[in-house]
């Protein structure tokens, strides 16, 4: 059996299919948040396209038994 470069690196398909739909959820929401933007219902609107694998496999690395994150913009 072929082992796949996810599975090299300590990933499960499962691990992979989560970090996949994290990723997408962030695009869906930050598309909205556009929108509702360019409708005048929010003032302002910070966008990540383009930045969901780097933050979404950031937060995957982090140990949810000890480790935490303060974001901030």
């Amino acid at each position: 059996m072929t082992k796949t470069r996810h599975a090299e690196l300590g990933l499960s398909n499962e691990d992979v299919l989560e970090i996949y739909e994290t990723m997408l959820m962030a695009r869906r929401l930050d598309e909205r948040m556009w929108l509702l933007n360019r409708a005048g219902k929010i003032s302002f609107v910070v966008s990540c396209q383009g930045q969901e694998a780097a933050q979404v496999g950031a937060a995957f690395a982090l140990n949810r038994e000890k480790d935490y994150i303060l974001p901030y913009y």
